[in-house]
């Protein structure tokens, strides 16, 4: 059955197999960012890194991994096929990202402390008689890490030997999903009390009006280079229907609850959004940066291991 790989590299496999290649030592760029996974051995480093745990089906896979050599040695050599290193991501029994390796004899000099960076790249292969061929084809041609509504187990591995080691195997995973993207809508209006209300202490409760949302006398409280977010006072005598609305999973649910949607608002591009739609789009919100602002969350079905 015909093969189709859709690799660059393929196309040298017949030249390379079995040959010795020594691969020189070449500059890498390093980047922060959000470390999910890392596992290590007395010569070997590996860290796993996540801008997300969730994306929607428009957004790139921002994931990468890093090998670092923190032996005794200023160098080490090591030996493989081509990668040393890779990923595979499959989704309900269905790979999407296979680590192929070619398998040809190769040497690579990893210096100490320095950081080797492996982005997640799409490599896989399909048969031409599947009957997916359609969809394999455009998702490999598709130049952006961009994946189907789902969700994904990841595992970067390595694959190399030493002189003083035949078989270095290290592993790190981490899961990831892809939901339907989020339409989001700027806000135009939100609610606001009726200063008659406000003034009547024997009214329960405060009757609102719809506002412009430019009117309301909003305070930067949070700020990146993507949004800010917004706050105003609330009466200490407004009611708020009890809704929790889940902002983040895990060994508990993490939810804000109407005040806080009320409270709050995200300004982004000369825009004003709800603060939880703008979270449904972009996942920008977690407990930790919930507890360095100072806005109030519910935890709630906790699991216990």
């Amino acid at each position: 059955m015909k093969r189709k790989i859709l690799l660059i590299l393929m196309l040298l496999f017949v030249l390379t197999l079995s040959s010795c290649q020594k691969e020189e030592i070449a500059p890498v760029i390093m980047r922060e960012g959000r470390q999910v996974a890392e596992a290590s051995n007395e010569n070997f480093r590996i860290i796993l890194y996540s801008e997300k745990d969730i994306y929607s089906e428009t957004e790139e896979i921002d994931i990468w991994a890093t090998i670092e050599y923190i032996g005794s040695e200023d160098t080490i050599d090591i030996y493989s096929g081509e990668p040393y290193a890779g990923f595979d991501v499959e989704s309900e029994g269905v790979q999407f990202i296979t680590n192929l390796v070619l398998q040809l004899l190769k040497t690579t000099t990893l210096e100490k402390g320095v950081v080797n960076v492996f982005p997640l790249r799409k490599v896989g292969g399909f048969s031409e008689d599947d009957e997916d061929a359609d969809f394999w084809r455009d998702f490999y041609s598709e130049e952006r890490m961009l994946f189907p509504i789902g969700e994904y187990q990841l595992v970067f591995s390595t694959g190399f030997y030493t002189d003083t080691d035949s078989d270095i195997q290290l592993n790190v995973q981490c899961q990831f999903e892809v939901i339907e993207s989020y339409v989001l809508e700027p806000l135009l209006t939100v609610q606001s009390p009726i200063e008659g209300d406000l003034e009547d202490e024997n009214v329960l409760g405060v009757m609102t009006e719809s506002v412009s949302v430019s009117a309301i006398e909003w305070q930067k409280i949070y700020e990146t280079n993507e949004y800010s977010i917004l706050a105003r006072d609330v009466p200490d005598n407004m009611i708020f229907n009890m809704i929790g609305y889940i902002i983040e999973y895990g060994n508990s649910t993490c939810t804000i609850g109407a005040r806080t949607r009320y409270q709050y608002i995200i300004y982004s591009n000369e825009e004003y959004y709800d603060i939880f739609e703008y979270h449904q789009k972009y996942n920008n919100l977690n407990r930790d940066l919930l507890n360095q602002i100072g806005i109030e969350y519910s935890t709630c079905s906790e699991d216990n291991d």
